[in-house]
């Protein structure tokens, strides 16, 4: 897949790839920016995505080590 400035492409095993654009990446290069300072294990993991997808749409969590939660997606917070 042809990457684009000003997009991030997560790829899984799997070869299924989860695009993060827009609003919801300035977003996350926010998150990003206020946790440079967090622990980072010993391979230097400090941020996990997680993208759920659904007949709704795709959910995605970013976690830093921290243990603080960046909620995005259409529904993202929904029933919380």
């Amino acid at each position: 897949m042809p990457r684009k400035a000003g997009e991030l492409y997560i790829e899984t095993q799997e070869k299924i790839t989860f695009e993060i654009s827009g609003a919801d990446l300035e977003k996350v290069r926010h998150f990003r920016e206020q946790h440079k300072n967090c622990f980072r294990g010993e391979v230097l993991e400090q941020f996990t995505y997680s993208f759920s997808p659904s007949g709704m749409g795709v959910a995605l969590e970013v976690r830093c080590s921290c243990g603080k939660i960046l909620e995005l997606g259409d529904f993202a917070g929904a029933g919380r």
